[in-house]
């Protein structure tokens, strides 16, 4: 079940829990998560360099991922470990990343 969240407002709440609970959401723009279980291959949207080779190397390990549009910008493998995206994308992009303190890690 996919909980409905927001990044402003009441629906902040929601965010805030699914993201600490490692729980898929979705908000009415462009951020979301999904929970997975150790893909093999997945859309790397526009992620570069450093953050391009650490996703490649986790990708069969990870459990959890953060989107902004269709770029994760953060993900949690199965050993716990949070990896968050140091590249910077769209305005939009940044803010969602600001939000990433609540994955813990």
């Amino acid at each position: 079940m996919t909980t409905r969240a927001a990044t402003h407002g009441a629906g902040r709440a929601a965010l805030n829990s699914a993201l600490s609970e490692h729980k898929a959401f979705s908000t009415s723009g462009a951020l979301k998560a999904t929970e997975v279980n150790g893909a093999t291959r997945w859309d790397s949207g526009r992620l570069y360099g450093v953050d391009l080779d650490k996703f490649g190397e986790d990708l069969t390990q990870i459990v959890y991922i953060v989107w902004s549009y269709a770029t994760p910008i953060a993900w949690v493998t199965r050993d716990g470990e949070v990896y968050r995206v140091k590249g910077r994308f769209s305005p939009t992009t940044s803010k969602h990343q600001g939000t990433l303190y609540l994955l813990g890690g």
